[in-house]
């Protein structure tokens, strides 16, 4: 059976309509999404993929193949489309978990036959509005070492660099961060004995929030509550409510905070699995 893999027009989905939930119509088609559409000689609509920029990953959010031709390696030629055009040694290409609450087994048997790494899998990500996130601001305290990231001075912020990157157990992202690529206005520090002793680093991307890396030193962890605080208030401050977020759970604490305080987290949990490209 002959496969083309075609990009297709978001607005326009047509015949790929069906294939897509319609929560994720409402939620993420964008100017940042990516509809690959498969057909066959005919014309005829064999399944499709929804992808999304998010951050140094190209997030697979969900795929479907028709039912009379699944087994026929539709799914895995919409993947090699999409992991073909990443071409950069840093892109990553992200897979998500089905949104309707179902760990696909066969889905999972062809991202290892890719080459997909599923021990990913460990750390949910999460998307929400800004808006949705208006319990956090209770945490806020400006009074307890927490400043913006413009505010930390460069010796601070290299002496951390330092440490990250000879404890990777802290650093569930590549060290060395460079500041200049986050929002150094919502990006918080948490300061103690003038040493970093907690950071989040959030990224913006148009209308998308991008809540790249938290940190906290075990000593510390009650005040993750108020890092997280600092960071959503300020976020709130510069961006409107309806700006999209996305972040990782990062540590147990952290996805417990956001779950209690953001109830829509438990519609939109999803688990991720990771592709890199190695070749030059």
């Amino acid at each position: 059976m002959e496969i083309n893999v075609e990009l297709e027009d978001l607005m326009e989905s047509g015949n790929f309509a069906y294939m897509i939930p319609q929560k994720l119509k409402t939620k993420f088609f964008d100017d940042s999404s990516i509809l690959l559409g498969a057909r066959n000689q005919r014309g005829i609509a064999l399944g499709c993929a929804l992808f999304q920029k998010n951050g140094r990953y190209m997030d697979l959010l969900w795929i479907y193949t028709a039912p009379e031709v699944r087994r026929c390696g539709v799914a895995a030629e919409i993947l090699y489309t999409m992991m073909a055009a990443i071409t950069f040694e840093t892109a990553c290409l992200g897979v998500m978990a089905d949104y309707d609450g179902n760990r696909n087994p066969e889905l999972q048997q062809l991202l290892v036959k890719l080459g997909f790494d599923l021990s990913m899998q460990k750390w949910p990500v999460y998307h929400f509005q800004l808006e949705e996130a208006a319990g956090l601001k209770l945490f806020a305290r400006k009074e307890t070492g927490v400043c913006a990231l413009k505010d930390c001075s460069a010796v601070s912020f290299a002496e951390f660099m330092r440490i990250c990157q000879k404890n990777r157990v802290m650093l569930p992202v590549d060290a060395p961060f460079s500041p200049e690529k986050y929002d150094t206005d919502v990006s918080m520090v948490f300061m103690k004995d003038n040493q970093i002793k907690g950071l989040t680093l959030v990224e913006a991307e148009k209308d998308r929030l991008y809540f790249a890396y938290a940190y906290i030193d075990t000593e510390c962890s009650i005040m993750l509550a108020v890092l997280l605080g600092q960071t959503f208030e300020a976020a709130q401050e510069k961006y409107t409510g309806q700006t999209e977020v996305s972040t990782a759970a990062i540590s147990e604490e952290s996805e417990k905070l956001l779950i209690k305080l953001i109830p829509v987290l438990h519609q939109l949990v999803q688990s991720h699995a990771e592709w890199i490209n190695t070749k030059s």
